[in-house]
């Protein structure tokens, strides 16, 4: 019976045969890409809901398409939708908005959602090859915001180093870069980024979709630095033991556990040619994401709000601060990936009609089956929020309706928002007076510092800002709000962010926390903070510099140089993330750099192809005659062995010439820096040849 050995991960499925896997061409630059037929109309507009990226830092916007002076420039990276293309330029639009903010070259964006094609019909692949050497301090490659910037003065630059599958997106020939990013599908919904421009020279491409795993039943294989050890089977001498000409792979079933396997780059004589982290290894295990970091990117805001008239316009700036964030911010490529979740609890003394829990009536809590939310969910949430806001009772003016209520409704709030602890909780409480109690509940105390992740922040409105004269009990009120205010954030606020491996503490400034504003600053100040603490472009990079091998300590150190974020949002990091990260939360992780090897073919090994859903799908229409059968049905299982291979191989062969399974050729050339590598002279002992097409 024909059998297939499948591997099921996320994007790929991996067959046991040996294949060629086949795609769709991609395209670099907007200047090489054509938009299908169906997205064009007439004047050159796009019709597409897909988005296109930045290509360089610094890219020029000009106000038409043949304007000469820049009107703006945008940083690499920059998530953007086109709408319109004229000649050489492309009109572009914020997320989610039809209007034309300027015009941009071609050759600065990019227009294609995955890899490159090879002239094989390959998606094109690489994994870093990193420096070797003891001389070599850190053995990372640096990852450019541009194709010909020489240093990391403009933009961001990255480190790369881990032995991590990367997908060549772009190129430029004349600067000899490749553009990589880690995903396959750049127009996933969560808009994975780009990582930056590579020499191609700091690069192992993959052209091959074959990879390696030991049997089931391999403990170890052995792989040689050099053709010449491979071939006559010399170092490994030890059993488990590697050398200075080989290192050691395990097998087990820690391969099953992981969606890597060993890339086959070519075949040398009895040998695979490989790439490989250098040194020995179960299985080649991704990094896991740090998770603490991870749940940076939802945020739930909640607004505790007095309702005396004086805090009429400071509702309403409420209302239109949630609206910016769930319908502006969020729409923002650096927070498209960002979750919010929003709710409210008023507090004020008891009027006529709403006699309910000692002044803290109206309220939308948040809710417990949206941990994990998605647009759908936040534009719900934010329009429910709308519509309960515009429903809230505003006290009349008399001495005796000034809220007196604080601590109660601050009490109520917590319990709104006790779910989904995973989330940053930021709590703006927005009032004008204090509570009529001095001392401040225990059991408040308590439930703030129940909240793992928790920014509590007071905005005080100006005493007397609608002219009203108040008693002498009003003003006292007023005092007491700032100045129990400070008593809260003191109590739940870490005094300081001590990094151990610098040793170097960073104060966090209290009142930072406690702000005194007029209504119309609220809006902005609101979505400042809001921004500050949801910014998934701070995650990513953050996860990316883990991967490479930075500690958490030494990245917390850069971000606070450049004054990026909040203090307490890296003290927040910190705290959650060091018990996952281990030593990594101080120190540098050294990672091992990635090198080639030759593997010897044996019956020890299990080859495997990687194919994309869409390889899958031809594969199935490959398969599709032995189901349904040519006029009738074919009997598949009824013949010997031997004809089944013949049959499987010939409908193969026929599918792959038809129409069925174009093979698509789109020449790519080679990168001149490719050429300076001298080919090794090998002589084989035997004249092994290639494996066949597939085996069966």
């Amino acid at each position: 019976m024909l059998r297939f050995s499948i591997h099921i991960c996320m994007t790929f499925l991996l067959l046991s045969v040996d294949i060629y896997a086949w795609a769709m061409p991609g395209a670099g630059s907007c200047l090489d890409y054509k938009f299908p037929p169906n997205q064009l109309a007439g004047n050159g507009t796009i019709r597409t809901t897909s988005l296109i990226r930045v290509l360089r830092e610094g890219a020029k916007v000009y106000a038409t398409a043949g304007g000469k002076e820049a009107i703006r420039t945008l940083k690499f990276n920059t998530a953007i939708s086109p709408r319109k293309i004229k000649g050489m330029r492309v009109a572009v639009s914020k997320i989610g908005s039809d209007e034309i903010f300027g015009w941009m070259e071609s050759a600065d964006l990019l227009c294609g959602h995955h890899p490159l094609i090879s002239d094989k019909g390959l998606e094109r692949k690489a994994f870093i090859k990193t420096p070797s050497g003891k001389e070599i301090d850190g053995k990372t490659v640096t990852a450019y915001p541009s194709p010909y910037i020489k240093d990391c003065s403009i933009g961001r630059c990255r480190q790369l180093s881990r032995f991590t599958l990367l997908y060549i997106v772009a190129e430029d020939l004349a600067n000899h870069r490749f553009l990589l990013a880690e995903h396959h599908n750049l127009a996933d919904t969560d808009l994975p980024s780009l990582l930056g421009w590579v020499d191609f020279d700091h690069t192992i491409p993959w052209n091959t979709t074959v990879g390696l795993r030991p049997k089931e039943n391999t403990d170890l294989l052995c792989a040689y630095k050099h053709l010449e050890d491979s071939e006559s089977h010399k170092g490994c001498q030890n059993l488990g033991v590697g050398n200075e000409k080989s290192i050691v792979l395990k097998g087990g079933n820690a391969w099953y556990k992981s969606p890597m396997r060993i890339p086959v780059l070519e075949y040398k004589c009895h040998s695979y040619k490989v790439a490989l982290p250098n040194t020995s290894m179960q299985g080649v295990d991704p990094f896991q994401e740090n998770e603490a970091v991870e749940s940076f990117r939802s945020v739930d805001v909640f607004f505790v709000l007095e309702a005396s008239s004086v805090m009429a316009p400071y509702i309403r700036a409420t209302k239109k601060a949630v609206y910016k964030i769930a319908r502006g911010l969020h729409r923002e490529a650096d927070y498209i990936k960002s979750s919010f979740r929003f709710g409210f609890r008023v507090y004020r003394d008891n009027i006529p009609g709403l006699e309910c829990n000692k002044g803290a009536c109206e309220y939308m809590t948040l809710p417990t089956n949206t941990c994990h939310t998605n647009n759908s969910d936040t534009n719900k949430n934010w329009r429910e929020f709308g519509e309960k806001i515009n429903n809230i009772k505003i006290a009349v003016n008399n001495e005796n309706t000034y809220p007196k209520q604080l601590f109660n409704g601050l009490r109520q709030a917590l319990h709104d928002i006790d779910s989904c602890d995973e989330r940053t909780k930021l709590i703006f409480v927005i009032g004008n007076h204090g509570d009529q109690q001095k001392k401040i509940p225990l059991d408040i105390y308590e439930k703030l510092i129940d909240f793992k992740k928790l920014a509590l922040y007071f905005i005080h409105t100006p005493d007397n800002s609608l002219g009203i004269k108040n008693s002498a009990a009003d003003t006292t009120t007023h005092a007491a709000f700032k100045k129990q205010a400070y008593q809260m954030v003191d109590h739940v606020l870490p005094k300081s962010l001590i990094l151990i491996n610098n040793n170097h503490q960073i104060n966090i400034n209290r009142n930072d926390f406690i702000l005194s504003l007029e209504a119309h600053d609220l809006v902005e100040t609101i979505l400042n903070i809001v921004a500050s603490y949801s910014d998934s472009s701070i995650v990513d990079e953050t996860q990316q510099k883990l991967r490479a091998g930075h500690s958490l300590e030494d990245i917390i150190s850069n971000e606070l140089d450049a004054d990026n974020l909040p203090v307490l949002y890296w003290q927040l990091i910190k705290s959650l993330s060091c018990a996952q990260l281990g030593e990594q939360c101080h120190i540098k992780m050294s990672n091992d750099d990635t090198a080639e090897f030759y593997i010897p073919k044996s019956k020890a090994i299990q080859e495997e192809v990687w194919m994309t859903r869409k390889n899958i799908i031809k594969w199935l229409e490959i398969l599709k005659p032995f189901s349904e059968g040519v006029n009738g049905s074919i009997d598949f299982f009824s013949w010997s062995p031997t004809e089944q291979k013949q049959k499987f191989t010939d409908v193969l062969v026929a599918q792959i010439k038809s129409q069925q399974f174009p093979l698509h050729s789109k020449k790519v050339k080679i990168p001149p820096s490719h050429h300076k590598t001298k080919p090794e002279k090998v002589t084989c002992h035997v004249n092994y040849p290639r494996p066949p097409l597939v085996k069966i």
